[in-house]
């Protein structure tokens, strides 16, 4: 079978030597990747950077999955509701394959009233805050805050899933009823 580019008789050379860092940038190397393994007019030298940075998104999940692990463990024994947003959740429910969906990141959401306390968790289970300007926070009424996990994956800890008080003020977003309606899933 042929892939779609190869139905169109002729790929210039440069595109195809741009082909992986548009994947990337784009963010659908796995996409890609499945659509070029078969690919006969794909020189082999495409293919493997293309697979490469198929490989580092599973990595980057493999390396999430195990910070996700830990906050599970901290935020459980203390009894705090939190929810998981994008990511693996968009990875497993979604694509299915880790590597169609590349993430870096873990996009954990808790109640207001609770960030202070989930930082203190969190940095008590080895986490550590990676904002140090709290000023400029404050004056920007930052709905997150940044961590690093033992693992150095980075977390957004939210309390709201906007990230500006402008962004707020433009679109509501009824935190309690995203808690209210939230489901849990089991990511593998």
């Amino acid at each position: 079978s042929t892939s779609p580019l190869e139905r169109s008789g002729t790929i210039p050379d440069a595109g195809l030597r741009a082909l992986p860092a548009a994947a990337r940038y784009h963010r659908v190397t796995g996409f890609v990747v499945r659509s070029v393994r078969e690919a006969t007019l794909i020189p082999a030298e495409v293919r493997r950077a293309l697979e490469l940075s198929y490989r580092v998104g599973i990595s980057q999940h493999l390396r999430a999955m195990a910070a996700l692990d830990e906050l599970h463990t901290a935020l459980s024994t203390v009894g705090v509701r939190w929810l998981l947003v994008k990511g693996p959740v968009l990875s497993e429910l979604l694509y299915e394959d880790p590597g169609l969906r590349p993430y870096a990141d873990l996009d954990v959401i808790v109640p207001p009233a609770d960030l202070p306390d989930v930082v203190s968790y969190l940095e008590d289970a080895g986490f550590r805050s990676l904002d140090r300007n709290w000023p400029l926070m404050h004056s920007l009424g930052a709905g997150e805050v940044h961590l690093i996990s033992p693992q150095q994956v980075e977390v957004d800890l939210h309390w709201h899933l906007l990230f500006g008080s402008e962004q707020r003020r433009t679109f509501h977003i009824e935190m309690a009823e995203l808690f209210e309606r939230s489901r849990p899933v089991e990511i593998r």
